[in-house]
């Protein structure tokens, strides 16, 4: 699995930016629904390891966190095209 730590960022903006970032992000969700098919990961496989990997991002910031990052809900969002 490769690790991606760009989106670590999300959580030093406001959250006003952040959401206007992840609305941003949704808008090419045929990109990264192809970016998936093309890389052969299942929206059923991506689903099931993106809330794994966002634990991950929790642990890397500690679990005190004071707000949940929008990319959080990606997984789910993704899904109407």
């Amino acid at each position: 699995m490769m690790l991606i730590s760009a989106p670590l960022l999300f959580l030093q903006w406001p959250r006003e930016e952040d959401d206007l970032g992840y609305s941003l992000l949704l808008r090419q969700r045929s990109m990264l629904n192809h970016i998936l098919e093309k890389e052969k990961i299942s929206k059923e496989a991506f689903s099931l390891e993106w809330p794994r990997w966002m634990q991950i991002v929790y642990r890397w910031y500690g679990y005190g966190l004071h707000r949940e990052p929008a990319v959080a809900s990606l997984a789910r969002d993704l899904d109407p095209l």
